[in-house]
């Protein structure tokens, strides 16, 4: 049997950010401090989000087969092609609920 679990890199500190990451370390996902991680969350602004994406791009943090993925519920997944030219999977994630503070 294979362990199933991804490493993971949440980029955010806010209240959207603190959640997901309790959440994937809840099921055993390991938290990694590298945005070499198997799945990368970005749950920033969707206003930094494009510049963000760019500048990883740029900075050649995207690999093929990662999993990246965004919180804003601003934009679908296309806002991640800069990642997925590099071979990355987008995901769009739009929590159903507002979060105000921590």
């Amino acid at each position: 049997m294979t362990d199933s679990r991804l490493t993971f890199h949440v980029v955010g500190e806010g209240p959207v950010g603190q959640t997901i990451r309790l959440a994937l370390e809840a099921v055993q996902h390991i938290p990694s401090d590298s945005l070499d991680a198997d799945l990368i969350v970005l749950a920033i602004p969707g206003e930094d989000l494009a510049a963000t994406i760019d500048g990883y791009a740029k900075a050649g943090v995207w690999n093929a087969g990662q999993l990246v993925a965004h919180t804003s519920p601003d934009f679908g997944y296309g806002i991640l092609e800069p990642a997925t030219k590099a071979g990355a999977i987008p995901l769009a994630i739009h929590p159903a609920m507002r979060f105000t503070g921590t």
